[in-house]
């Protein structure tokens, strides 16, 4: 299984009984690599030989038939050492949609919730969402960006409360905590794709190729919107509370 977070963390529960003898192997180096250990970091793994297997996807039509790069981790730790040192689950109704598809509850979420838990030692202690004691440590992040905290308090006036899982059945939108212009997931509301987020504040240069939920917009940012057969239009939101198009 190699040796990324599932292959490092089964390895230890094996290995725990000392009936067992274990042999983990890893294809990739040792994550001894600098960049490993400094969030920005990831931007130097990713897309490096060194620690990246080099993967693109296949050519997408809803893509203008271009190819995306799909980072896997080639290292000890996997895709765990080049992820920015972020702890990230995968969505509830993934799970939910998995367990459908091969009509099995067990790989529903609420039955996977526990094995997640089960590894974490969670800065905020056990809760429903975390758990606490275990090998994986998970602490929060202590930078605060005033783009990111704008987007939040436009989240929270538009009826979305804030959440401590960015992977609960309940969780709309979440961000990347640590770059002066970071990631946004945003659910949409309507479903009409968003061609740019480009946020405006100084020093944010990222821009965010996903979906608008057009609610409101806070942080000063321009918002592209495309309805199939119609030319973008562009609105200028500069003001907190502008209401989205």
């Amino acid at each position: 299984v190699g040796a990324g977070t599932a292959g490092c963390l089964l390895a230890n529960r094996l290995s725990a009984d000392p009936a067992c003898r274990v042999l983990l192997v890893e294809a990739g180096g040792r994550d001894d690599y600098h960049w490993i250990n400094i969030p920005v970091g990831y931007l130097y793994c990713i897309g490096n030989p060194r620690t990246d297997w080099m993967y693109f996807t296949e050519e997408d039509a809803g893509l203008n038939g271009r190819k995306l790069r799909y980072p896997r981790g080639r290292v000890l730790g996997g895709c765990s050492s080049i992820n920015g040192m972020i702890y990230m689950r995968g969505q509830a109704r993934d799970y939910d949609h998995w367990a459908a598809v091969v009509g099995d509850p067990v790989w529903r979420w609420d039955a996977c919730l526990p094995f997640f838990t089960r590894h974490e030692d969670h800065w905020r202690g056990a809760d429903a969402w975390h758990g606490a004691g275990a090998e994986w440590r998970v602490e929060r992040q202590r930078l605060s960006w005033e783009i990111l905290d704008a987007f939040a308090a436009a989240a929270r006036e538009s009826g979305i409360p804030p959440a401590t899982t960015s992977t609960a059945a309940t969780t709309k939108a979440w961000a990347f905590r640590g770059q002066p212009a970071a990631r946004r997931a945003l659910e949409c509301e309507q479903g009409l794709p968003a061609s740019g987020i480009r946020p405006r504040q100084p020093g944010g240069a990222h821009r965010h190729a996903g979906h608008a939920r057009a609610a409101r917009r806070r942080a000063g940012c321009r918002l592209a919107r495309r309805r199939a057969g119609a030319a973008p239009r562009r609105r200028r939101c500069s003001e907190a509370g502008a209401r989205g198009p």
